[in-house]
């Protein structure tokens, strides 16, 4: 068995110990089980935050009890936003700007 401290980076950042977890889909189904423990019931004033590019292969019992925050990498941003500006052209092309400046 591999020691968690072993495979994470933990600080301390005011009253709170944050433990960061990166590859967290790695871990095998009997660590993930033995995990779900310190998840629900972290000592003190715990910050558990578990970084994955695959969240689909954690145990929906680790996901369930976790806030999903998405990052993008620069490519997917750029393609976003090119994307929303293709949707928001035509309809910014059917106001006119003054009809928003008090007359």
């Amino acid at each position: 068995a591999v020691s968690i401290g072993s495979k994470c980076s933990c600080r301390s950042y005011g009253n709170f110990k944050t433990v960061i977890i990166e590859n967290s889909e790695r871990m095998s189904i009997e660590a993930q089980n033995c995990f779900l423990k310190n998840l629900e019931e972290p000592k003190g004033k715990t910050l558990i935050i578990l970084l994955s590019s695959t969240p689909d292969l954690l145990l929906p019992t680790i996901t369930s009890r976790c806030q999903e925050i998405k990052f993008f990498s620069r490519e997917e941003l750029q393609a976003n936003i090119d994307d929303l500006g293709s949707q928001v052209k035509p309809l910014a092309a059917r106001f006119n700007p003054s009809d928003f400046v008090d007359k």
